[in-house]
């Protein structure tokens, strides 16, 4: 199954949400779809309604799966979930042995499928093999000579698709995606224990009015640890370089600058003072070509030591014309840090004295960049695509 047939599932479980949501219920939606890519059951919370503790959308929509195929084991069947299921939904997942589930946004408080447990691929469960052991990027470390029974008996490892759906009620700030801490009991992290290197990442706003926006977030790029370990080791080269300066300006170009410009600072040990110059030139995913001052800086900077920090270099025009416009102030000297450098799309050569990572000719969002003023909150920095 594609990931527009995903999106399609994925859809009709949020209209169970939203129809839950209507009914006073926590708004939860399930659908659960034959291997044939048949819908057998569609589902949403009930619990309030029905005074009944187990009447989640999940479990609901397995007990009408299994009615209608005559069988507890629903092999092969695909569970869309708009939110992540609870353990209790989670385990019920894994005992009717469901071989793929797809589902929304995380729930840090009560997840049992990645943010608090994993219990799909807990190695102590009895049917953790039904899922197999290709449930994550990297199989958990498994001895010498072991097997997984499923690989044995099913004959394949089956897919996880675990996106990350940020679904908004009405009137909500969209909260974006978070990835969640791996918990003792799993394996340690490598890169992305959660989301699997090519799947997509979803944000979806409900609209007060009815109808939603689906955007896609793309592979991901890099993992808030891989970031902040980049943060202190470009502090550390500041700290270096201005070593005994008294007079150190940090100006931060607003707006994308912002997340990385305060996590550097936490690690800067020289003194100094802070200003902003806000500037803009995109418009959603397109840059302009003409560079717009919006808030100019507040510090006299003649005969001060200046360091100009960026979120991303790619044409380098919005660059070059603030590092110009600043050396026409006379500053003592002049340095740029920058956390991204898209060397492909440079279009005037502006010299950089710190950067962070070298990064493809993709459109990033996450940590500060933004779609449409959309995803600057993210930990992390992934590729942007946006859905048809």
């Amino acid at each position: 199954m594609d990931t527009e047939e995903d999106m399609a599932f994925m859809r009709l479980a949020l209209e169970e949400a939203k129809e839950a949501l209507r009914k006073g219920e926590v708004p939860v939606g399930a659908v659960l779809v034959a291997p044939e890519g048949k819908v057998l059951a569609r589902a949403h919370n009930l619990r309030e309604t029905l005074k009944e503790p187990t009447a989640h959308a999940e479990i609901l929509a397995l007990r009408e799966g299994a009615k209608r195929l005559g069988a507890w084991r629903l092999l092969g069947c695909t569970l869309y979930v708009s939110k992540e299921p609870c353990p209790m939904c989670a385990a019920a997942a894994v005992a009717a042995r469901i071989k793929r589930l797809v589902f929304g946004c995380l729930d840090e408080r009560a997840g049992g499928a990645v943010s608090l447990y994993r219990i799909p691929t807990d190695q102590r469960l009895n049917h953790r093999g039904s899922f197999g052991q290709g449930s994550w990027p990297r199989s958990p470390p498994r001895s010498s000579g072991s097997s997984s029974r499923a690989d044995a008996e099913d004959g394949e490892v089956p897919e996880w698709l675990i996106g990350a759906v940020s679904k908004t009620a009405v009137g909500a700030t969209p909260p974006g995606v978070r990835i969640p801490p791996s918990p003792p009991m799993c394996p340690p992290p490598e890169a992305f224990p959660v989301y699997p290197a090519g799947r997509l990442w979803y944000h979806m706003v409900i609209f007060p009015k009815g109808g939603f926006s689906l955007l896609v977030i793309g592979k991901p790029l890099l993992t808030p640890r891989q970031i902040q370990e980049k943060v202190q080791e470009l502090a550390q080269r500041v700290n270096e370089t201005y070593e005994g300066t008294q007079h150190l300006v940090a100006v931060a170009i607003l707006r994308g600058a912002f997340m990385f410009f305060a996590d550097l600072l936490r690690h800067i040990k020289v003194p100094l003072v802070v200003d902003f110059i806000a500037v803009s030139s995109y418009v959603k995913t397109d840059t302009t070509g003409e560079v717009r001052v919006h808030c100019d800086l507040r510090e006299d900077i003649r005969g001060k030591d200046v360091l100009l920090v960026e979120d991303i270099v790619d044409t380098g025009i919005t660059l070059n014309y603030l590092r110009e416009r600043l050396l026409q102030r006379e500053p003592r000297s002049l340095r740029i840090c920058a956390l991204l450098d898209k060397k492909e799309r440079r279009v005037v050569d502006v010299p950089l004295d710190f950067v962070g990572f070298q990064v493809p000719n993709v459109y990033l969002v996450g940590y500060g960049l933004d779609y449409d003023n959309q995803f600057r909150n993210l930990p992390y920095i992934a590729e942007f695509k946006k859905a048809t």
